[in-house]
């Protein structure tokens, strides 16, 4: 039911709205409340507070209709408002609608457009207020997500690495992306990326569902079997229907243990060799096949060697003419930063790469979720 507030200080346009929509009052479509002015019509949303519509005519005693619109807005109230005004009081009909009105019509009052005027206020405010709900629901999943994934203060800590993130929801709020980077009992760290099917907030509550799965298979050794038991949790025995691609790494002193599951290709820089190796996928995508094998791979490293990861938004970024940034511009880039000196901060390095790609998107529209993690081992 849309509740309605009518203020007018005609005594007979109480009855008149009775009448014209007798049958929406008696089908409980509408429900009217009516005030002679705009002081009573004021005190009544204060009090009420749950009126969808205002219908209020303009000159009035006691409090006008323009200054019962500056009142609703400064009390901020949820009410969107409809002017009923005469034809030749154009000047105030704009004032009305500067100052915020929805929109207006004009005396005499003809019903039959003041239905339509009603309806098309309705779902402006239903349409309105579903939107709310979800930045609402947005909100609270943000919030949510921030718990999950690896805080600078924590990844920073570890002191044998220069790690720095860029996680960059492409709504601005919630994200597909998930990346958690832990400590290993023997060797330096563990680097978990995940991309889930999807965007916004229902693949925002897949990445909740791969924390939980990564943290329980912390009790296996090697990241491809890590990425074989979450997978087999997946589909056995949450039975969903979700899936993700995934890059796991453990880093040692010495080398790094990897798997992928069809997780975009990734780079890693032997810096002392000026050596750039792409990391190709293999594997299914996490939670498409079960019984899935995902293959161990090994390479050494040292100090001032670099990693590279990330979703496959980066790569994926267009420009206005819809050309991806592709894997050309980023091994441009990586080609670069093996000229600079070996001390270069990780976060300055990712700066510089985060300011080639906004000159490329060229204010384009990010078309997914982005998330970057670039490590040197120290």
């Amino acid at each position: 039911m849309v509740k309605i507030l009518a203020v007018d200080d005609e005594p007979d346009m109480a009855e008149l709205i009775r009448q014209k929509f007798r049958k929406q009052i008696r089908d409980k479509e509408y429900e009217f409340d009516f005030a002679c002015n705009g002081l009573e019509a004021f005190q009544k949303l204060k009090s009420s507070g749950n009126f969808d519509i205002v219908l209020t005519d303009i000159n009035m005693p006691e409090m006008d209709g323009l200054t019962l619109l500056s009142q609703i807005n400064q009390e901020e109230l949820d009410v969107k408002t409809v002017i009923v005004s005469a034809y030749g009081d154009m000047d105030n009909i704009r004032k009305a609608m500067n100052f915020g009105a929805f929109d207006f019509i004009t005396k005499p009052v003809d019903f039959r457009d003041l239905e339509v005027t009603i309806n098309k206020t309705i779902k402006f405010v239903r349409e309105h207020r579903r939107l709310v709900a979800i930045e609402q629901e947005l909100s609270i999943a943000q919030s949510v997500q921030r718990t999950i994934l690896t805080q600078p203060a924590y990844y920073q800590g570890i002191t044998e690495l220069d790690t720095d993130v860029r996680y960059h929801p492409m709504n601005q709020t919630v994200s597909g992306d998930y990346y958690h980077i832990d400590r290993l009992k023997v060797g330096i760290a563990t680097v978990l990326l995940a991309d889930a099917s999807g965007h916004g907030l229902q693949a925002a509550l897949s990445t909740m569902q791969v924390d939980i799965l990564n943290k329980e298979s912390y009790i296996i050794n090697y990241p491809n079997e890590r990425l074989a038991y979450i997978n087999h949790l997946l589909v056995s025995e949450l039975k969903s229907r979700n899936f993700f691609t995934c890059f796991a790494m453990d880093i040692y002193h010495d080398k790094i243990l990897f798997s992928s599951a069809g997780h975009v290709t990734q780079f890693l820089i032997r810096f002392q060799k000026k050596e750039i190796l792409p990391i190709k996928p293999n594997g299914k995508p996490i939670g498409s096949l079960e019984g899935s094998v995902y293959k161990l791979q090994v390479e050494n490293i040292e100090k001032g060697d670099m990693i590279f990861l990330f979703t496959d938004g980066l790569p994926e970024l267009s420009d206005p003419d819809g050309n991806e940034f592709g894997e050309e511009h980023f091994l441009s880039f990586l080609k670069t930063v093996m000229e600079m000196p070996r001390t270069t901060p990780m976060r300055q390095i990712n700066d510089l790469l985060w300011k080639q790609m906004e000159e490329f998107r060229n204010g384009s529209l990010f078309e997914d979720d982005i998330t970057l993690i670039s490590i040197r081992l120290q």
